[in-house]
């Protein structure tokens, strides 16, 4: 629902449903899930130009895929960060 939200233009509404999706996830300890929020939250805020705050979910998004075994899912949190022009640290 969240991503549909932000595709209608409701992007406070959506990005409040992410936040919500990713305090739930984080409370069952759904790793995996928690990033993969983190990075649908990072691309509505690049969205609406908050490179900044996407900076931060980039970051431990790419940081958890990492933990996870995942480097398909690290190389599009990096592709994202490299297209939004969002300087991500050092791996």
């Amino acid at each position: 629902m969240a991503l549909v939200a932000i595709a209608r233009g409701e992007r406070v509404e959506g990005e409040a449903r992410l936040r919500t999706a990713l305090a739930t996830f984080a409370s069952v300890d759904a790793r995996g899930q928690v990033a993969r929020s983190r990075l649908a939250l990072a691309q509505a805020l690049i969205s609406r130009g908050a490179g900044a705050a996407a900076r931060a979910e980039l970051s431990a998004a790419r940081e958890a895929f990492r933990t996870m075994g995942a480097p398909r899912l690290v190389e599009r949190a990096e592709r994202l960060a490299g297209a939004a022009g969002v300087r991500l640290d050092a791996p």
